[in-house]
């Protein structure tokens, strides 16, 4: 991975990201709709990992005030998507009707009352944003980060595989964030060519897929439990449970696939 390559790929996926997160804010700000705050969701995880990343090549001002007002922005977005993946999981449930209003109820609620939050930081910070430091140094500097933190999540995955199982929930999302940055990296580290043929992308893609499914069936019963109790719910909550099992099989094949791609990598 050359330095010059890897600058060139930062800059220009993180000045994209960035006009593509006001777009975004803009358009959950007015409509609210799933689709948008989850793009708003991901966009902002994506920058924070950027910035943090080449946090030397920015104003260090700007990268203080960005990252306390994406969490702001994503603390007022969670529990919208934690109703979306609920009601998107329910729409096609049948003798779900009975139970569906209240939750799409509360999540329009909570919407009207999270919309005013989702402002844009100043324009000083925008703008300041966009300034990046350039030269050997820089690239040196990104470069130097990028593999310290690659190593440092690349290790704690493969720590947490074999005891996966035997983490809690919380600790089982957590665990999710970690791979999920890992994905991102490695996708920084190829050219949009070669990711479609990188064997260790697809398994860490693959498995990201199977933990974010799980992840959605654990926070859609969480909601649907603290629903007026009824037949219904009751059996919801036992295909829900079914497909957590389903899911839990999936995430199992995946964290094999993974260990037995770096155990080859290793043996080379």
């Amino acid at each position: 991975m050359k330095t010059r390559n890897l600058f060139r790929r930062w800059k220009r996926r993180y000045l994209r990201l960035l006009r593509k997160q006001w777009m975004v804010l803009h358009q959950s700000r007015r409509e609210g709709k799933p689709k948008q705050v989850h793009e708003l969701r991901v966009t902002l995880r994506r920058l924070r990992l950027m910035v943090g990343l080449s946090a030397p090549l920015l104003d260090e001002t700007a990268v203080d005030d960005y990252r306390r007002w994406s969490r702001v922005i994503s603390t007022a977005t969670s529990r919208l998507r934690d109703y979306d993946v609920t009601l998107e999981w329910l729409k096609d449930r049948n003798g779900a009707e009975e139970i569906v209003e209240l939750p799409q109820v509360r999540r329009d609620r909570l919407w009207r009352i999270q919309s005013s939050r989702l402002t844009p930081p100043t324009s000083k910070v925008r703008s300041r944003l966009s300034r990046i430091k350039a030269g050997r140094k820089a690239g040196a500097q990104l470069r130097r980060r990028f593999l310290k933190r690659f190593d440092r999540l690349h290790r704690q995955v493969f720590e947490g595989i074999p005891r996966f199982f035997e983490l809690s929930l919380e600790d089982r999302h957590a665990f999710r964030r970690t791979l999920r940055r890992l994905r991102y990296l490695r996708e920084l580290a190829l050219s949009r060519k070669k990711q479609a043929a990188d064997g260790f992308l697809k398994n860490l893609i693959r498995l990201q897929v199977a933990l974010g499914e799980y992840r959605n069936l654990v926070v859609a019963e969480q909601i649907i439990t603290l629903l007026k109790r009824s037949e219904t719910s009751r059996r919801l909550g036992e295909a829900l449970q079914k497909q957590r099992v389903a899911w839990e099989e999936q995430i199992d094949r995946g964290l094999k696939a993974l260990s037995d791609l770096h155990q080859r990598e290793e043996n080379r």
